[in-house]
């Protein structure tokens, strides 16, 4: 059977065919293995090139992870150093907690002054490891309870599995513990939950906080057992004496 090369066929179909060297830049960035769009052609056909596919989904992990599009580029260690030069120590610590990261590492409580930079710090944390293959998400920790409030409450429906997916993922930052929402009994109560879920299974949890940590605010507002659950087995570090990250060159 005379069988018409696939372009012939494009071509009786009205569609002209793009020519090699005008084909889009690849997603995934240069490939050796495929013809860089995720194709990889073997002697039994087609399949995914699993260099491709490993970068597809670490890039769909770092769209879905809730750090904003407008920061990911930008939230970075050398953009940290940039602001604050005086913290080559604190830097170092970071990159060996990311190069030696595991599901079972310990976590990190940053609490310190309005605009150091704490935020900027735990998101290019996050970013680094889900690069690396983990699984992770930035939420803030009020908009946490208020969105787990309407779905726990809803008329409609409980639908909490979106809950605890987050909670479950390798590496979570929780940002501006204890702003944004008055801690009452209920508040104080869900976020033992939420902490308690995290550690009796040791899965690592990032703080960004304006609390008095250590000092004993932690404590009054959410009581011991929170506290002590986020202490155990986390690292502190202490924004207080840096100065204002946005004030200061940070983007």
């Amino acid at each position: 059977m005379n069988m018409k090369p696939i372009k012939d066929v494009d071509l009786l179909k009205g569609i002209t065919p793009v020519p090699d060297d005008q084909l889009p830049a690849s997603p995934y960035g240069p490939c050796n293995k495929c013809d860089g769009l995720g194709n990889l052609k073997t002697k039994t056909g087609m399949m995914s090139c699993p260099d491709c596919k490993g970068k597809y989904f670490i890039q769909k992990a770092i769209e879905s992870c809730g750090v904003p599009e407008e920061l990911r580029v930008i939230s970075t260690l050398e953009q940290f150093k940039q602001a604050h030069e005086s913290t080559p120590e604190m830097l170092e610590d970071i990159e060996k907690y990311i190069q030696s990261f595991t599901k079972k590492s310990g976590g990190i409580i940053m609490h310190g002054r309005s605009g150091s930079g704490k935020t900027h710090l735990a998101m290019a944390i996050l970013l680094r490891l889900i690069e690396r293959g983990f699984s992770g998400e930035f939420v803030e920790w009020a908009e946490l309870l208020r969105a787990y409030q309407n779905s726990a409450y809803n008329e409609q429906g409980r639908d909490l599995s979106w809950f605890y997916d987050t909670l479950d993922v390798d590496i979570l930052v929780l940002d501006d513990f204890g702003k944004g929402m008055k801690v009452s009994e209920w508040v104080a109560e869900e976020t033992y939950q939420m902490v308690h879920a995290r550690y009796r299974k040791r899965k690592p949890t990032i703080i960004t906080t304006m609390l008095n940590w250590p000092g004993g605010e932690t404590d009054r507002l959410f009581g011991e057992a929170v506290a002590s659950r986020l202490e155990h087995h986390s690292s502190m570090m202490d924004f207080n004496d840096l100065g204002n990250y946005r004030r200061e060159g940070g983007e």
